[in-house]
């Protein structure tokens, strides 16, 4: 009796698990270079290696323009949009801008 419970224990953290890892692959992204929009199992990936410190964690790109310092989550897209909404023109220092 003991041994079927402990199975189910460990089937159900596997799917858990299992669960956590397809919400994950599921999350939006976007590409603020190209404009591409996706979820994260569709962008591109590698794992760097160095002498120094082994495998390191996995670098994911863009699948249309191959950049990664231009992806945000959907999460990071909706902070982004969010602050731009408070840029107005009766407060212009406070408006985020390259001028």
């Amino acid at each position: 009796m003991m041994s079927a419970k402990i199975n189910h224990q460990a089937r159900e953290a596997q799917i858990q698990q299992f669960e956590a890892i397809q919400k994950d692959a599921a999350m939006p992204y976007n590409c603020i270079d190209c404009g591409w929009k996706g979820t994260k199992s569709q962008l591109g990936g590698w794992i760097g290696f160095s002498l120094w410190v082994g495998f390191s964690e996995p670098k994911q790109f863009c699948p249309d323009c191959g950049h990664s310092e231009f992806l945000v989550s959907g999460d990071e897209l909706d902070a982004m949009n969010r602050e731009d909404d408070t840029c107005t023109l009766s407060h212009p220092l406070s408006c985020h801008t390259n001028s």
